[in-house]
């Protein structure tokens, strides 16, 4: 296996390194108080320039998730925006669509110019949904779409969401504009941490679906529609994870080099020094086992769903330790807001149950062990 980036991953990492270092571009740190319309400002913005760089239509693999990386350093909602929602849709529309679905919905998501949302999530469907509540039957020339979706992250600011949802012969993929009579986005959820993503609830009403609307059905023993989001979420939660840990690592180092007028600065302690040590190791390994895993899926490794698994629950596991010790390094001026740690620490926490949960990726790597070892 060749671990090292070829000349286009290269020059899409140097691409996104520039766009990071862009001033003319909106400052992604925005207040946790602002309005979905002002996120979406910002969020139109960064979509655009990263779909002209060619990041959105990249697919997945190891140079992408460099990429990924490095735009979760500067701004982990910003990463996760850019991916759970047009990134993921995209790779589903690409890999199950028709030719002309493909010609419809792919180029303008890729390119930035509208923002792409999945609703998957249902009340009470719990971390190992195999149907959905959400039901379409057939109408004259369509059909009709009701449910409801709990939690859709990009709700309110989504032009296009995919719906999983059932048909009598199966799961399909639905594409629904936002704006279609029917289609009810509420307020944005409370959320601990990633507030920017304007997560909320979706209810759908009688929602009118052509035809040339619907990916599917599928029979689930061959298409596991929900697995392959799971799986695509556990992807991108591993790379916001470790840049995510990068953020918090400067953080602390910066805050453990102050001068102080009494005493000698915090990096004169053993103790910090030996967290600063620990931070480093957790994030430099998150860094080498989602790459690894990246790797091991472009190359087809039969290894590589089980490594996938592996990289996300250490690495989002690990970005709660890293920001935890960050703050502690920090003391008070961490606990206090807005600052990239205390965001941070509630951020973080999501990794480990967006996706496969932790939990249910553990048992399907023990499973692995047991059929392989």
């Amino acid at each position: 296996m060749d671990f090292d980036f070829n000349k286009l991953e290269r020059d899409l990492l140097s691409k996104i390194e520039e766009i990071i270092k862009d001033e003319s571009l909106p400052n992604p740190d925005i207040s946790r108080h602002a309005k979905p319309n002002e996120i979406a400002l910002v969020l139109r913005a960064w979509l655009e320039r990263l779909g002209n760089s060619g990041f959105l239509a990249e697919p997945a693999g190891p140079g992408r998730l460099a990429a990924q990386l490095e735009l979760a350093h500067r701004s982990p909602w910003l990463a996760l925006a850019s991916d759970i929602g047009s990134h993921v849709l995209c790779d589903l529309i690409s890999r199950h669509g028709s030719d002309e679905q493909k010609k419809a919905f792919l180029e303008p998501i890729l390119k930035g110019k509208k923002i792409a949302a999945v609703a998957a999530s249902e009340t009470l469907s719990g971390s190992v949904q195999k149907t959905m509540n959400t039901i379409a039957v057939k109408n004259s020339g369509g059909f009709l779409l009701t449910g409801a979706k709990s939690t859709v992250s990009l709700g309110p600011m989504a032009d296009i969401i995919g719906v999983l949802g059932q048909i009598k012969e199966g799961m399909a993929l639905f594409l629904v504009d936002r704006g279609q009579p029917g289609v009810e986005a509420g307020d944005p959820l409370e959320t601990l941490g990633y507030r920017e993503l304007c997560t909320c609830p979706i209810a759908l009403h009688d929602v009118i679906i052509e035809p040339e609307r619907i990916i599917g059905p599928f029979d689930s023993s061959k298409v596991d529609l929900l697995q392959e989001l799971r799986t695509a979420w556990d992807q991108v939660m591993g790379a916001v994870a470790c840049g995510t840990m990068r953020l918090c690592l400067d953080q602390a180092r910066a805050a453990a080099d102050v001068k102080r007028t009494h005493g000698k600065p915090p990096a004169g302690y053993q103790s910090v020094r030996f967290s600063l040590a620990e931070m480093l190791t957790l994030s430099q390994t998150a860094e080498i086992l989602v790459l690894r895993a990246a790797w091991a899926a472009a190359s087809g490794d039969p290894q590589a769903a089980s490594l996938g698994l592996c990289a996300k629950v250490f690495a989002t596991k690990n970005a709660c330790e890293v920001a935890d010790k960050a703050l502690q390094i920090m003391a008070s001026a961490g606990y206090t807001k807005p600052n990239p740690v205390e965001r941070a620490l509630r951020d973080a926490r999501l990794g480990t149950i967006m996706g496969n949960t932790s939990e249910v990726a553990q048992m399907a790597i023990a499973d692995n062990v047991l059929e392989r070892f």
